[in-house]
């Protein structure tokens, strides 16, 4: 069984994919993966292809910043970094998570890539979006206008209809998210493996 976790950003999905793994399921991060992928260096040879200004020679290395710039600011760019890196992320998850009877998935840009079929259940996380401006802002030492480009970047949370899908609602404190993670954890995997 795939179940994978979305969110935009600053729900608290990573939060949830936690509680998974402390529950002793595999999980896979598209994030955590990705950051793996940019370690390699035919991966990186192959990204400078796209973005020569983003991936440094001599050894091959990724400047996040100026792709960050570059594909937040274009959605022609932002697409062809998608269409490079989505399919190769997915590969390395399916490996990651090969012989799992049940594995998590954290995926950020789940419905954006068009990839929820490929699970046969899914979770959101729905935060209110100032709460998740403010924790992006903090954690990740953003400008509140370098976060709003990233929410533009994914699908409108706030309206969105998720028929078909498990909402989580984080509304409360990190612990309170926790309880509610874990109860629906062991709803769709069929109890804890603690």
């Amino acid at each position: 069984m795939k179940i994978a976790i979305t969110g935009g950003i600053g729900s608290g999905k990573s939060a949830v994919a936690e509680v998974a793994r402390r529950k002793g399921y595999c999980v896979a991060s598209c994030d955590e993966t990705y950051a793996k992928l940019c370690r390699s260096e035919d991966f990186l040879k192959d990204l400078r292809k796209l973005f020569p200004d983003a991936v440094k020679e001599d050894p091959p290395r990724l400047d996040r910043k100026i792709l960050a710039n570059t594909v937040f600011s274009s959605d022609e760019k932002r697409a062809a970094l998608n269409a490079f890196a989505h399919p190769r992320i997915f590969r390395a998850m399916e490996e990651e998570t090969r012989g799992e009877k049940i594995a998590f998935y954290e995926v950020p840009l789940l419905f954006e890539s068009g990839t929820e079929g490929l699970f046969d259940e899914v979770i959101v996380v729905i935060r209110e979006k100032k709460e998740r401006i403010n924790s992006v802002m903090e954690r990740s030492r953003l400008t509140r206008e370098q976060v709003l480009a990233r929410m533009r970047s994914q699908i409108d949370y706030e309206s969105r209809n998720f028929d078909g899908c498990h909402v989580l609602i984080n509304d409360g404190n990190l612990a309170a998210l926790e309880e509610k993670a874990g109860k629906l954890i062991d709803a769709l995997a069929g109890g804890s493996r603690e």
